[in-house]
């Protein structure tokens, strides 16, 4: 808020607290627990590319010209 600068928050997006074992599950992320695989890299990508689009419409919906 203080620079006026968005924010996109992969460990909430995730699922928070411990989900990495659930990625790690569903063979998103390496056993290391700190490297995704080549899908979770391109799931992340896709969900971080929609987020993205997404704030660009809403941004672009707030000033728009009204009638």
């Amino acid at each position: 808020t203080e620079y006026n600068a968005g924010v996109w928050d992969l460990f909430d997006v995730m699922g928070g607290q411990k989900s990495i074992n659930q990625w790690v599950a569903a063979r998103l992320a390496r056993t290391d627990k700190i490297h995704f695989t080549n899908s979770g890299y391109q799931l992340i990508g896709g969900l971080l590319s929609e987020a993205l689009v997404r704030s660009f419409l809403d941004y672009q919906s707030q000033i728009a010209p009204r009638d």
